[in-house]
């Protein structure tokens, strides 16, 4: 029960701060928690997906090659395009899309949806391998990075998804929709390399993709909050 806590309480922390960011039309409770629902089951396929992708990728012998694989190819594309996937069938269209803030709220509880359960499992092998001590180390890290690097790339996405929603051009939504989706599973992507290079440098440069997401996040929030047709 408490390493399950320990997985859910940063995602907790994120929902509450991204819905409360929506300052002018919230959107419905039911809405946002079907995109959490969706976000959380596609993990199951991500896993799948990846596990098959590992088996190919494994075999390259080319450390940097097959780490960039691993990072981009079977992380990242999977992860984000799922998301986007779940994105597009579900809330896309949907009339309670009506403004730009409404595609980083939603593409945010896809993510987050994902992170939870990622978290959990990470969490609960984390436990059976180091116990208790294990499952605060790794959750400590993965509170403060790992599931808001999740929230990020979700506002990267939403952000452009956001922007191409109400563009009158076909060929402006197109730009905005590969702009938010390519960019997510670069900063995704980008976080992961570093991360699974194993030096000390690659930490850095992990950390230094984190913030660079952060610092867009916040900024991508405060445009779309401040052209909200329902702002007084």
């Amino acid at each position: 029960m408490a390493t399950v806590l320990i997985a859910i309480a940063p995602v907790v922390a994120l929902l509450v701060y991204f819905y409360h960011r929506d300052n002018y039309e919230k959107e419905s409770v039911r809405s946002l928690a079907l995109s959490f629902f969706y976000g959380f089951m596609i993990t199951a396929v991500a896993m799948v997906l990846e596990v098959v992708l590992l088996w190919f990728v494994a075999a390259i012998r080319e450390f940097v090659i097959r780490i960039f694989l691993q990072a981009f190819l079977v992380a990242a594309l999977v992860e984000e395009g799922l998301k986007f996937m779940v994105f597009r069938a579900l809330v896309y269209r949907s009339s309670e899309f009506n403004e730009p803030y409404d595609g980083i709220i939603y593409a945010v509880m896809i993510s987050l949806g994902f992170a939870t359960l990622e978290n959990i499992l990470y969490l609960v092998s984390s436990y059976g391998r180091f116990g208790f001590l294990g499952v605060l180390n790794v959750g400590i890290f993965r509170a403060l990075v790992s599931v808001p690097l999740h929230a990020f790339c979700g506002v990267i996405m939403g952000y452009y998804l956001g922007l191409a929603k109400f563009m009158d051009k076909k060929t402006d939504e197109l730009r905005y929709i590969s702009a938010g989706v390519g960019l997510a599973i670069c900063a995704h992507g980008f976080f992961n390399f570093f991360a699974f290079s194993g030096l000390l440098c690659g930490v850095y440069a992990m950390l230094f993709v984190f913030i660079l997401c952060w610092i867009f996040s916040v900024k991508a929030i405060k445009i779309h909050i401040s052209h909200s047709p329902f702002k007084k």
